[in-house]
């Protein structure tokens, strides 16, 4: 389900005020970045995250795409209420073929439509994936694969617009908390066929986050804010 709104007006401005008055932030990322699997960099200092379509049946050589992590300190959270993983959508990324070269070009894009997968990682990220520095040609698929196809699905949304979006986390974040599983953050991919995605960053000033209450609907911020316009009508009436 795709939870996003968008820019539309004084309505929208309303309803975004009054959704921001009932949200309450758990937590920010402590930690996010992403990684061009083919040849294993580490984009901890990039201001976006970028998030690529997941290509099967491939090796390290072929995998021409990104993957992201994102990791949250919830040892001070308690495991009442909901959580959800608050991201923005600020790029659609376009993979243009570029022969006789095996790697593509990448085209940022206003639209598109990307179908955003969310894992629990199953090990560290920054102790246990293959960096650069372990060699040009060093096997990264295998951890890819075990870790963002191997794991439990925390949810996916499908992304059609540029602003906010949730995906529900409780029961994963729970686990964290509880000490069911081990918190190593989530996995990000596109689902294949996907556009590539650009999402907000610790480093932009726009980290992804949790929170108690998801990102409301365009429909539902529009009730919102007519709500809002009605009840300031009758107040100056």
């Amino acid at each position: 389900m795709i939870r996003s709104f968008k820019k539309v007006g004084l309505a929208a401005l309303l309803a975004t005020s009054t959704f921001s008055m009932q949200a309450t932030t758990l937590a920010t990322a402590d930690f996010d970045t992403d990684s061009y699997v083919f040849v294993g960099t580490n984009n901890e200092f990039s201001t976006e995250i970028s998030v690529g379509a997941h290509i099967p049946g491939v090796t390290t050589d072929d995998s021409h795409f990104n993957f992201g992590v994102v990791e949250f300190d919830v040892s001070g959270l308690s495991a009442a209420g909901e959580k959800h993983l608050h991201l923005d959508m600020e790029t659609f990324i376009k993979v243009v073929p570029n022969p006789p070269s095996p790697v593509p070009n990448f085209v940022p894009s206003a639209t598109g439509s990307a179908t955003l997968r969310i894992v629990a990682l199953g090990d560290d990220y920054l102790t246990s994936y293959p960096f650069l520095g372990s060699g040009l040609f060093t096997d990264k698929r295998t951890w890819y694969d075990s870790n963002l196809f191997a794991q439990p699905v925390v949810g996916t949304v499908t992304v059609t617009e540029l602003g906010l979006f949730s995906v529900e986390v409780t029961d994963a974040v729970n686990d964290w908390i509880n000490g069911t599983t081990t918190n190593y953050g989530f996995g990000l991919v596109v689902e294949t066929g996907g556009d590539g995605i650009e999402l907000g960053a610790t480093e932009g000033g726009n980290a992804p986050l949790l929170s108690d209450v998801a990102v409301p609907e365009p429909s539902s911020l529009a009730l919102l804010g007519i709500g809002g316009l009605l009840m300031a009508r009758r107040r100056r009436g």
